[in-house]
């Protein structure tokens, strides 16, 4: 307090500015200084500074929230600056000080002065007044209020002319013709609109007067983010709000409940509601239970709708099990006695159907529509049919969790008071003229610093009494609510402290607490902070025993870039040790650790060695028809029995896209036995079966596709359900301690922990075709073609398409194309004349037949390809690659195995060096002999990969690695 004392003394001296530098200094030196932040207030008000006024008594009140001097001097500016949020301020102070009369004659004269303006109208077209019920009643007891729920004009224009402030109920053709052919009455007036969603489809948004809006609120973000890309300088003209719907709790009274059979559907069937979606995916679950019964309390206006239901629920045999109910006016007694309330849109708002089930205790399922991640809780959330079964049949029944989450997050009290924050704002409409641009309220997708944000300075940082309080569920409660708040007023550093403050005291296992944080760090593309915080709900879900979701969130936590990152580029896929080492623990600790070592036994003498492959998945665009259709094909069918394994089901999404039926049909046709589950399983399931199947298998060796990326797998390694164990990995620097050989690549070894062997990459592709003409693509027949083949994600290297540039620059007959990447996109600049020759025809099984027609391939760097190196070896081209550098660490983004397959002086390139790159392409470029002499040694060099031959060594490796690991286990026993 001496150093305050020091400044204040300046300021009663009348040195002005020299105390202003002084209390500057000081809340550098001691940044939680509220008396100097309140005296920095003071002098920026004596100054005529009120933006920068507003701000330090904020700053003050976010130290102290009952720093009643500072309160004070804030209730005092609002009452000429216009600041409701004060309001807000004042209430809160006054419920832990009710006595404090001082401050209660000021709450109330800046409650008669604010309501002078005090009439509201409401403005609806006929049968569009559906959520503004509560809000109504709520602005009632504060003002006069009108609504006006109509078509005619000449009442529309007398409730305008009425009313102070206007609030337009739908961004429609109401908005439109009183932005536009009405704008006058609009002067002078508080001009308040709430778009939900269907407007953005209906093409109003581009054709509405912002300039005449003062207030545009959205019910989501992703609304927000549809609506201005249609307008891009929308925040130009209007302030923004993003303020979910409000579920009125005391209407919707929670019911405690065991799980049940009973799935509610709210809403009438149209379009946007899926209607065909939900139909075949209630017959799916039928399948698996007959019981289950679906409700639907909506009508069915469309009458297409109507004839396919009435067909479809007679041709799939389902009249007992779903009722039509039609429209549901006491919706509370309707779910009464519901267990589920199920959403197959493709595309919502923020329904409020679902959320007054949730209030109720039903367990929601929700379909992936666009912008439901941002709403809900992942766990809530089904993307396939699969995924619905799942979530339907699954043990985990919480209604006490579904309410409460609706409490924290969507309730009315926390939508009016933001709604209050806006009501009687000034407006920029002293003319008629357009608006300048205004401070808008930045929404949870987009981030400015608050230096950026003009309109911060005006937002209460106050803290409700409730976070202090002794009642911990109370604090979160008030927590969840505040960092809400913070949310939307672009508040993210008070937000992040907030939610992570929630996630302590929740100990992380509140899902949506994580999500929240997650879509904080997703917007700054803040990765490892993502990493890091599933990782610590991964481990709070292994204290309570969860183990589905410490398995899934470790999944998450390991592929946090590829999940939440705008472009994600692999420079985070690693893999957590730490969490690793908990799986392991944790796997052999597990019931199943004993169940496998007491029916684990060894291969009989005389029987075929058994042989199973752990993969991933069937997919025919990746792994299997790759590398283990050749193994099928020529292993040794005397003395081998091949089997393959999957956790996923083939009626899963994954497995419908990827066409694994295909996959398990090419692997029976060359007498493998092939395994999945029946229908999808949770991680933990997946474990079960997979390892209860492989042991009853009797698998004498079991090869993983992968195991420390797919937790799943990781457990099952730890569990040992095979005597021995090997891994055939490519480009993962993390090696499982259980593996007792890896197949991999040179440039691993050194950082591999067992046996290796050399990579599996046999020849899949038959070269023998005939190639495609260049004339197809638009490339001349005499111009040299450049290739490459590679995933997508592979294309995003900065130095290669620099060096490209060059290359095409100086050779102008030369063209580029990259298979597997269907745009350049922002790779190049757009007014790049080298654009023209980089031909991107996206992913293609023609192959073969595009490398037929190539000169050259270029394998990307510094991340270069696998398979296809040694497939345009065959085709006869010369491949330059660059050779890795073995003396760094491994790194997956500067990697290639050129070395470990080509192997060709005249085509290797020093890591690193592109000019010696440069120089190379230039000389095979204008060399055509020289082209056709490399393409020769490529084609011999190839041979080594024909598939029997791969097969015959992986095999014998596999039989090596047996018999050691059959004869040390004798000894030690």
């Amino acid at each position: 307090m001496d150093a305050v004392k020091t400044g204040e003394d300046l300021f009663s001296k009348g040195k002005i500015d020299e105390a202003e530098k002084y209390f500057q200094k000081l809340i550098q030196d001691v940044p939680l200084q509220k008396e100097a932040y309140n005296n920095l207030g003071v002098i920026a008000l004596q100054k005529q500074n009120i933006e920068t006024a507003i701000d330090y008594f904020t700053r003050a009140l976010e130290i102290d929230p009952f720093y009643r001097e500072a309160l004070l001097n804030f209730t005092e500016l609002a009452r000429t600056a216009g600041t409701p949020s004060v309001r807000i301020i004042l209430k809160r102070y006054l419920r832990q000080y009710p006595e404090d009369r001082e401050m209660t004659e000021a709450l109330d004269s800046l409650e008669t002065e604010f309501h002078k303006k005090g009439k509201i109208a409401f403005l609806a077209l006929p049968g569009w007044d559906t959520f503004l019920g509560d809000i109504v009643g709520h602005f009632q007891k504060k003002y006069e209020v009108r609504t006006c729920y109509s078509q005619d004009i000449n009442e529309i224009e007398a409730n305008v002319i009425w009313a102070d402030i206007v609030w337009l109920e739908w961004a429609n053709e109401l908005t439109m013709i009183l932005t536009s052919q009405k704008a006058n009455l609009l002067t002078q007036k508080q001009v308040i609109c709430r778009l939900h969603s269907y407007e953005v489809f209906r093409g109003f948004a581009d054709r509405i007067n912002w300039t005449k809006v003062d207030d545009l609120i959205f019910v989501a973000d992703h609304i927000r983010t549809l609506v201005q890309q249609q307008v891009p300088q929308l925040s130009k003209k209007v302030r923004l709000h993003s303020i979910p719907n409000g579920i009125n709790l005391k209407k919707f009274a929670f019911m405690e409940k065991e799980r049940g059979k009973k799935l509610a559907f709210l809403g009438s069937l149209n379009y946007k509601k899926g209607p065909m979606l939900l139909l075949h995916a209630f017959h799916e679950l039928l399948q698996t239970d007959p019981a289950y019964q679906l409700h639907i309390g909506g009508d069915i206006k469309d009458l297409r709708y109507r004839l396919y239901f009435e067909q479809m629920i007679c041709d799939m045999d389902i009249k007992e099990n779903l009722h039509l109910d039609g429209w549901v006016d006491d919706v509370p007694s309707w779910l009464a006695d519901k267990h589920y309330i199920i959403c197959s849109s493709v595309l919502e708002g923020h329904p409020v159907g679902l959320m007054e089930a949730m209030a109720c205790g039903l367990k929601p399922v929700i379909h992936n529509f666009v912008g439901a991640r941002s709403i809900y809780p992942i766990d809530y959330i089904w993307t396939t049919i699969g995924d619905f079964i799942r979530l339907v049949t699954e043990n985990k029944y919480l209604p006490a969790e579904y309410r409460r989450f609706i409490e924290t997050s969507y309730s009315l009290e926390a939508q009016l008071e933001k709604i209050e924050t806006i009501i009687g704002r000034e407006t920029d409409k002293s003319s008629g003229e357009n608006k300048v641009a205004l401070p808008e309220t930045v929404s949870n997708n987009e981030i400015l610093e608050p230096a950026n944000n003009p309109g911060l300075s005006a937002t209460s940082s106050s803290l409700p009494l409730e976070m202090f309080t002794e009642d911990p569920r109370k604090r979160i409660e008030a927590l969840s609510r505040e960092a809400a708040v913070r949310l939307q007023e672009n508040r993210r550093d008070l937000a992040e402290a907030h939610l992570l403050r929630l996630a302590k005291m929740t100990g992380y296992t509140n899902e949506t607490v994580i999500m929240n944080l997650t879509r904080l760090y997703q917007d700054i593309e803040a990765i490892p902070a993502i990493q890091n915080l599933w990782k610590r709900a991964a481990i709070a879900a292994l204290e309570e025993k969860r183990l589905d979701d410490f398995l899934q969130y470790t999944y998450v936590s390991i592929y946090a870039e590829n999940m939440f990152s705008h472009t994600p580029g692999y420079k985070y896929a690693r893999v957590d040790e730490d969490l690793n080492a908990f799986i392991k623990l944790t796997a052999l600790k597990h019931p199943l650790k004993k169940w496998v070592d007491d029916h684990r036994a060894a291969n009989k003498i005389g029987d075929k060695l058994r042989i199973g492959f752990l993969l991933e998945g069937f997919s025919q665009k990746q792994a299997p028809s790759r590398t283990y259709y050749p193994l099928a094909e020529h292993h040794d069918r005397e003395n081998l029995e091949l089997y393959f394994y999957s956790r996923w089901s083939l009626d899963e999404a994954v497995a419908r896209k990827e066409s694994y039926d295909i996959t398990v049909n090419e692997l029976k046709k060359n007498q493998c036995r092939v395994r999945f589950p029946e229908r999808a399983l949770s991680p933990m399931g997946q474990v079960e079966y997979l390892t209860r199947q492989i042991v009853n298998d009797g698998i004498d060796i079991l090869v993983y596709q992968t195991t420390y990326f797919v937790p799943v797998y990781n457990f099952i390694a730890a569990l040992h359900p095979a005597l021995c164990q090997a891994a055939l990995e490519h480009q993962q620097s993390e090696y499982s301690h259980e593996m007792d050989l890896v197949f991999t690549t040179r440039k691993q070894y050194p950082e591999c922990c067992t046996r290796t062997a050399p990579g599996v990459i046999p020849l899949t592709r038959n070269a023998k075709v005939t190639p495609h003409h260049k004339k197809t693509f638009g490339i001349p027949e005499t111009s040299p073609l450049l290739i490459s083949v590679n995933r997508a994600p592979r294309y995003r290297q900065k130095i290669f398409w620099e060096q490209l540039r060059s290359l095409l620059e100086r050779n102008q007959d030369t063209f580029f194309m990259a298979v597997g990447l269907p745009e350049t996109g922002d790779l190049l600049p757009d007014n790049l004349a080298v654009r023209k020759r980089i031909i991107t025809p996206g992913f293609r099984d023609d192959i073969m037949e595009c490398l037929g027609m190539a000169d050259i391939y270029v394998d990307l760097f510094p991340s270069g390809a696998g398979s296809s190196l040694i497939e345009a070896m065959n085709a006869g081209l010369p491949v330059v690659y660059f050779e890795p550098d073995y003396r760094t660490l491994y790194h997956v983004d500067d990697v290639s195995l050129g070395t470990d397959f080509i192997a060709h002086e005249k085509l290797a390139i020093p890591h690193g060096d592109t000019e010696k790159w440069q120089q190379t392409m230039d000389l095979l470029i204008h060399d055509r002999e020289l082209r056709k002499q490399l393409g020769r040694d490529m084609m011999t060099r190839a041979r080594q990969y024909e598939p029997s031959k791969v097969a015959r060594d992986f095999f014998g490796r596999l039989q090596k690695l047996y018999q050691s690991k059959k004869t040390s286990t004798l000894v030690e026993v």
